[in-house]
């Protein structure tokens, strides 16, 4: 039941993910096809939106790492209080390998959208929206 839960937990932050990111390259669709018209390559794009990526993946990586660091504090205390002295192991293998999927899909699903995004026509991308 807890890996079921986990799973499905999963899956839905990763669908958030997904449209997180869609919605962000939809949002600045004016800004790339302005780039894209001042000489940006594909190439250049796609560092800038991954070097975007890395920096909102290590902020959200820290934030996280505290808020974690507390609630696990939290736990321990508590099991210690009730139940006594325990020993009790972080499962560090799964903690990696979760940052480590959780990079990986949010760098194939932002040059997913930038792939997509690029194919779009550059002129009815600049004039598509509205400027404020």
């Amino acid at each position: 039941l807890l890996a079921g839960f986990v799973l499905l937990t999963s899956v839905i932050c990763l669908l958030n993910l997904f449209n997180s990111i869609r919605g962000w390259i939809q949002g600045s669709r004016q800004e790339l096809a302005i780039l894209c018209s001042v000489g940006m390559t594909a190439a250049q794009m796609k560092k800038m939106l991954l070097l975007q990526c890395a920096g909102i993946f290590i902020r959200s990586l820290a934030v996280a790492a505290i808020v974690c660091w507390g609630l696990v504090t939290a736990v321990r205390r508590g099991v210690i209080f009730i139940f006594g002295n325990l020993t009790l192991k972080l499962p560090v293998f799964w903690i990696i390998g979760s940052i480590v999927l959780a990079a990986a899909v949010l760098v194939f699903l932002s040059i997913r959208s930038l792939k997509k995004e690029l194919k779009t026509e550059l002129f009815s991308s600049i004039r598509g929206g509205n400027l404020l």
